[in-house]
Order: structure tokens, then sequence, then C-alpha cells
């Protein structure tokens, strides 16, 4: 998010949002990003796949929501299709920001171009006292614990990418006989270099506990036919016929 504003009592206690304002968060995205922690519960909906934060370029988790980009199939008519939100999705169009002499420690801000916002119907940010609503406090909670499990993601990242545990992979969706697309830029854990692990290392990942997202991740990627499954569902028109995964086993990134 861009153009945040620090969230400020006097200025914007006219200010309410409409119901379900994470939707406007996903509607469009086909890669929702996620956290460590929130991998296991992701992959009950979501292929889970490693990307590359947009700007820093640095490895990330995603859920895939589409084999097109700008489309969610989790996404229709103003409903939500799986069971599970990311918390980034949940916090829309909230983030943190840090504070300054005057307010020291992180400050709760918010995308004033965001769709989301009205003076009439919705949830009031503050009540008639200047105060903010019990959801605002609970919400700065909230994104106080993700950036502690941001931080955490990093360091499994770093972790897997410096063991060769990364993997680039290519998905053909093809929907003819003569016409196949390639979606590029996603990769995944690299499960012949995992087999190939010495026991120390594999006892240092169960010991941080980042074995277990290692695991999640890799059967996630049976979700790719649920994904075909509900993207032809919502597009006969344009359904798949199948997709080809090519992983590249024998490159080890760093």
């Amino acid at each position: 998010m861009t153009n945040l504003t620090v969230l400020n009592s006097d200025l914007h206690k006219g200010i309410r949002i409409i119901p379900d304002r994470q939707l406007s968060f996903a509607a469009d995205r086909h890669l929702l990003p996620l956290n460590i922690s929130e991998v296991s519960r992701a992959i009950i909906d979501f292929p889970v796949l490693i990307t590359r934060a947009q700007g820093s370029g640095n490895y990330a988790l995603s859920a895939l929501t589409s084999f097109i980009p700008r489309q969610n199939v989790f996404y229709g008519e103003g409903q939500w299709g799986a069971g599970f939100q990311p918390a980034e999705m949940q916090a829309y169009p909230f983030a943190l920001v840090p504070g300054n002499d005057e307010t020291p420690g992180p400050q709760l801000a918010f995308d004033e171009t965001a769709s989301v916002f009205t003076d009439t119907d919705g949830e009031p940010l503050f009540d008639d006292a200047g105060q903010p609503g019990l959801w605002v406090s609970q919400l700065k909670n909230q994104l106080l614990a993700n950036a502690e499990n941001k931080v955490i993601t990093r360091q499994f990242l770093e972790k897997i990418s410096s063991l060769g545990l990364i993997s680039e992979i290519v998905i053909g969706v093809q929907r003819s006989e003569d016409h196949t697309d390639r979606i590029g830029g996603l990769s995944t854990i690299n499960e012949d270099r995992l087999k190939s692990l010495s026991n120390e290392e594999l006892g240092a990942l169960r010991d941080t506990g980042f074995l277990g997202p290692i695991y999640a991740i890799l059967f996630s990627m049976f979700q790719l036919n649920t994904l075909i499954r509900i993207h032809n569902t919502r597009y006969p028109d344009a359904s798949i016929q199948r997709i080809n995964l090519e992983i590249a086993r024998d490159t080890h990134q760093s």
C-alpha cells in the first residue's frame, strides 16, 4: 500500500468503512501474501508458492488464487469462496508505520485512496468521544502480530534459500490442444534437495519450526487441481484442460 496516512481522531472521526472491506483487497489478486504462521491453514484452500516481493525482489510466501493475472477465482459476486483469509487481506487497507518523537511506537495508518471508506454507511473508525472503536484497537494488535510473523517468515525463506531448497517452477496451462500459457516467476520446495539434507540440517529445521511449513508447501501443490476445478466451474467458456508443472530440480537458488 502507498499513500499511507496516520489515523487521527481529529481528522478522521467522521470516516466510516464498508463491511467486507477485505474483499476489495483480494478481488483482482492472483497472489495473496502469506506469513509462515498461515501456511498450515492456507493449504486447505490454496497452492502455496514462493514468489518475489514486488519492489525488493526478496522471496515471499503467496497463495495462488488463479492461473490468470489480476483474477481471483475465490472471489465472485461480492462473496469470498475460500475458508481462509490471509492476515494481510483481513487488515486491508490498514498498516503500521513508524512513530515519531511526539507519538513513539508503531502507528496505525490507512490508505486514503482505497474505495472502502464512506461518510454515511459502514463501521465508524471512532466513537462519539473520539476514541477508536474496539475493532480498530484489535486490528492494531493484529498488525503488530503480523509484523512479528513477517520477521520469522523472512528468516524462514533466507534459511531454506541458503540450503538450496528453493527451485523455480513453470506452470503450463493448456486451454486447447494448440494453446498453452506458461506462468513463471514462481518457486517451490526442491524435494530432491530436501531428501539429501543431513540429519543435522533436518534437525535444525525441525527445532526452529521450519520443517512443518516446508512439507506443507509441498503438499499444497495438490491444490492446483482444486484451482483448475474452480476455474472451470466459473469460466466454462475458457476452461483449462490440464496443467503441466516443470520443476528445475537441478537448480539450487540462493
